[in-house]
Parts: C-alpha cells; sequence; structure tokens
C-alpha cells in the first residue's frame, strides 16, 4: 500500500531491538484515510521532521495484530536498516498545523480506547498535566530510554483515572545526559495550558499505553 499524504505526528525515542538495531518508532496520520499509521521500525538517521507530508510504501506487519501499526516495504534486515529511512520521500511540511490537529481522531479516555480496541488515540485530560522525572532503578546499557537515570512520565487524569505514563518523543531527551536531565523548560511550555496528548499502546502489553507526542 502506498500512502501520499502521511503526516509525521511524531518518533519516540530510539530502542534496541533482538537483532542489535537502533529503532526508532513512528505515529503518522492519513487524512484521505482518516485513520493513524503506526510505522516502524525506522532508524536514526535521515529521520523526517514532524509535521512534514510523506509519501510511503508500507506493508503489514504479520507479527503486530494492532490494525494501526505497518512497516516500510522491503527487506529490513541489518545490512540494511540504517539507511532504511531513504524510503521515506518528504514532499513538504505542514504549516498549519492547527487545522490537521481538527482532523485527528479524539476519544474522552484511555479506557474508551481500549474498549474500541484502538492503539493509537489523541486525549485531551481533564485538568493539569504535570511533568515528572522518576528515578530509573533499572538501567541499561547502551542508548535507549532505559539508559538514563531518569524516566520521563506525564501526570494527568482522563475520565475517572489518573494515568502517569512514560513520555517517550525524542524531544524529552535532547537535554539529557548520562548524569543530568538537563533543562526541562521545552516540556513545560509544551504542557502548559490545555494539550492533546497523543498515546499508544505497547505491542505486548496492549493495556499499557505511553504519550509519544503534545500538542
Amino acid at each position: 500500500m502506498i500512502i501520499e499524504d502521511a503526516i509525521l505526528l511524531g518518533k519516540t525515542h530510539p530502542e534496541i531491538d533482538r537483532q542489535g538495531r537502533q529503532t526508532v518508532c513512528s505515529i503518522f496520520f492519513s487524512p484521505e484515510l482518516r485513520q493513524f499509521l503506526r510505522v516502524y521500525p525506522l532508524a536514526m538517521k535521515n529521520l523526517p521532521p514532524d509535521f512534514s507530508v510523506c509519501e510511503i510504501k508500507l506493508e503489514r506487519n504479520p507479527k503486530d495484530t494492532r490494525h494501526e501499526s505497518w512497516k516500510i516495504h522491503g527487506p529490513r534486515g541489518v545490512d540494511v536498516h540504517e539507511n532504511i529511512n531513504s524510503r521515506i520521500t518528504v514532499k513538504s511540511i505542514v504549516n498549519d498545523r492547527d487545522s490537521i490537529l481538527k482532523m485527528l481522531p479524539r476519544v474522552d479516555s484511555i479506557a474508551e480506547a481500549n474498549e474500541k480496541r484502538l492503539s493509537i488515540a489523541v486525549v485531551e485530560p481533564r485538568d493539569t498535566v504535570k511533568f515528572a522525572l522518576e528515578k530509573n532503578k533499572n538501567i541499561k546499557e547502551g542508548n535507549s530510554s532505559k539508559s538514563y537515570p531518569w524516566i520521563p512520565r506525564l501526570h494527568f487524569k482522563t475520565g475517572s483515572t489518573n494515568h502517569k505514563l512514560q513520555f517517550l518523543n525524542q524531544e524529552v531527551f535532547k537535554n539529557m545526559s548520562k548524569k543530568s536531565h538537563g533543562s526541562v523548560d521545552h516540556i513545560l511550555e509544551k504542557i502548559s495550558g490545555t494539550p492533546k496528548l497523543l498515546v499508544g499502546n505497547m505491542f505486548a502489553y496492549k493495556n499499557n499505553w505511553l504519550v509519544v507526542s503534545v500538542f
């Protein structure tokens, strides 16, 4: 399947998979299809910018039953992974982001997303969203979100449920090192007011959700 209007909404911090590849999970939205697209694994090299309009040839991942999940067409082995993003053609950059955000399907709560068997959703928290850095008690070697001393989380409420979801957007980690979390002002600015949260669930634990982007 070729998607000609895939708008990139967010990218996770890279993780290391079982093959040793540094992989990124991305979420796109197609206005024509009116649906979210989870595309992975991508590489770190030459990642498109957020809100770029892309053309991508996709195929299903038979191991991932989530309706929104896809992978880039063609080989994805260790030998070609580094340059896999070259198969994404960036056609333009969205200037009017608000017009795109208005198109995104929303749910009132993560419970509703679970009931509808969605794996990607946009939610609008009822109250203030708070950012917190939780101590990572199980630090891993390498260059992944698990190799930092802190776990970024967003605390918020949807429906009658309080959430504290991991916030895995790449931007969260841009000032972070293995010794310092650096400035978080850019995150606090994003979550001020009444932000919309782009959330997705996990492949192995579909009731476990994380935040991919904040708008």
